[in-house]
């Protein structure tokens, strides 16, 4: 069953979570009758609100409050009467979980210096259905949460600093946007195929060279495309502002001579239908980009950016991953962020039959989970030791070895990140500068050269000291930095000017023993 949580919040999932003892030790210290319990069920428009005691004994409410700001002073001031008419020495609230609805109650309750705990949609329904099996309502949602609260269900949420904060804001914004061209790009090739079956299987990815789709805007009728030479598939290209190569323009040709036409009565139409819904993909794209260049701003601001030393991390998925992760404060080790994203086989056992190696479990942070497999998906595809690494187990299917380089990838973040090292591989493959990423990131979206050297200031501010030798090498070296920046070439005084940074830095800091025993980040 997935679970839907609030934004920007740091959830431990139902069924992983220690009994809270906020609750029953508060009782002990103010005594049962004299603690109050402030239960909140919160709403898209509205508020139910009730205040017990430890034992049960109902002393305000319940009470209804609307989403405003009138509303929350109204419903503070009414739990302080309460705590005031009562007598009451403490008060600790419950809140239920409700995607980002219970933000505004929470912070209002917090203002109060009351302690907030924060109750799973589970944790209600479980404690609901057996006292009130197929009936639901807000009162009895009320007293689920009361049990919940009473007996340790309740959890605090870790308040991100404002950098997580706005990471996790654009980044799940630009993947809502990334899903919706997604979900587009898979009607487009359906209404394709309708109205011109087999095109797109001429092209190994039709999205991967705008000529394709180009001359789609041209023409989607086989029998006019029959007619044309190679001249003027490269005449009418060139008017469009693009170009094919000779050999793929001859496998259109080749399909186009036997290729059945449209239903006439509709081919008007399936063609505006189609060229609608190109249209529409590429807005999707084009706004999924923008948000792009602010994640990176924000990535070079935390130690995240040291991840892009791993070959086949890329910006974005970086920003991804440490956007959905958190500090990595809130894991005391590796295994619980593997933990927390779920990544671990299922188990099903019933008397003597025992089955450990289930698929994953449907529990967890399923956003953190999806970021690490991205990085596993690139780690698999370009990083020459995890590539090899998946080589030598032929027996595996893909998923597997994903899973498995995701629960690595873990491992390898979280010392990155909790020590500030730089990744290193022992066997020395898979490693790469960052500031050449930095650069072709830049390039590719067309920020100034200013803005560029700001990044690599920003993210030089982030590097140990270990990690400069590779960086004053890879500018240092030709090679390396035409590969990185093939087709994005910056002036050779914005990488004198980040080279002249690297040795600022390396010179200001003082290196520690040999450079192949510090900052190793192991995969084993």
């Amino acid at each position: 069953m997935r679970k839907r949580v609030g934004k920007g919040r740091r959830v431990v999932e139902a069924g992983a979570r220690r009994v809270d003892p906020t609750v029953i030790e508060a009782a002990k210290r103010h005594g049962a009758e004299r603690l109050g319990l402030v239960l909140v069920d919160p709403h898209k428009t509205e508020l139910r609100m009730k205040v017990v005691n430890y034992l049960g004994e109902l002393l305000h409410g319940p009470a209804t409050y609307g989403q405003s700001a009138a509303g929350m002073r109204a419903l503070c001031e009414d739990i302080q009467s309460a705590v005031s008419r009562m007598g009451l020495g403490g008060v600790v609230a419950g809140v239920e979980l409700a995607g980002r609805n219970h933000r505004r109650v929470k912070r209002a309750l917090q203002r109060r210096d009351w302690p907030v705990r924060m109750i799973h949609p589970l944790a209600t329904s479980h404690l609901r259905r057996p006292a009130s099996p197929g009936e639901k309502s807000d009162d009895m949602d009320l007293l689920a949460m009361e049990r919940a609260l009473r007996d340790g269900y309740g959890f605090a949420e870790a308040e991100l600093p404002p950098v997580h904060l706005e990471l996790l804001e654009l980044s799940r914004a630009r993947g809502e946007l990334v899903a919706m061209a997604s979900a587009e790009r898979c009607r487009f090739l359906e209404r394709l195929q309708e109205l011109m079956p087999g095109y797109g299987g001429l092209f190994p990815d039709i999205w991967e060279s705008p000529g394709p789709l180009r001359l789609l805007e041209l023409s989607t009728c086989p029998s006019q495309l029959r007619l044309w030479s190679e001249a003027d598939f490269r005449k009418a290209l060139a008017g469009l502002g693009t170009a094919m190569r000779g050999d793929t323009i001859a496998r259109v040709m080749a399909w186009a001579a036997d290729a059945p036409d449209a239903d006439a009565p509709a081919a008007s139409h399936r063609r505006r239908i189609l060229l609608d819904s190109l249209g529409r993909i590429r807005r999707l794209d084009a706004e999924a980009a923008s948000y792009e260049p602010p994640l990176c701003w924000l990535l070079v601001r935390t130690r995240a950016v040291l991840l892009l030393g791993a070959q086949g991390v890329g910006v974005v998925s970086a920003a991804t991953y440490a956007a959905e992760l958190g500090p990595v404060e809130n894991y005391l080790s590796p295994k619980h962020i593997s933990g927390r994203a779920g990544l671990r086989p299922s188990r099903r056992q019933s008397g003597g039959s025992d089955r450990p190696d289930g698929p994953m479990p449907k529990s967890g942070n399923l956003r953190l989970r999806g970021a690490l497999m991205t990085i596993a998906l690139g780690l698999h595809l370009h990083n020459d030791h995890f590539r090899a690494w998946a080589a030598a187990r032929p027996g595996w299917d893909t998923k597997q070895v994903w899973a498995s380089l995701a629960n690595r990838f873990a491992r390898i973040s979280h010392r990155i990140l909790a020590e500030g090292m730089p990744y290193r591989h022992p066997s020395g493959q898979g490693c790469e500068a960052v500031l050449p990423k930095l650069l072709a990131f830049a390039s590719g979206h067309g920020l100034k050269e200013e803005e560029a050297f700001d990044l690599a200031r920003e993210a030089v501010g982030q590097m140990p000291p270990e990690a400069l030798p590779m960086e004053i090498a890879a500018f240092e070296d030709k090679a390396t930095m035409r590969r990185k920046l093939y087709r994005r070439r910056p002036s050779k005084e914005l990488l004198a000017q980040i080279a002249e940074l690297l040795k600022t830095a390396a010179g200001g800091a003082k290196m520690k023993g040999n450079e192949n025993d510090v900052g190793i980040s192991r995969v084993d």
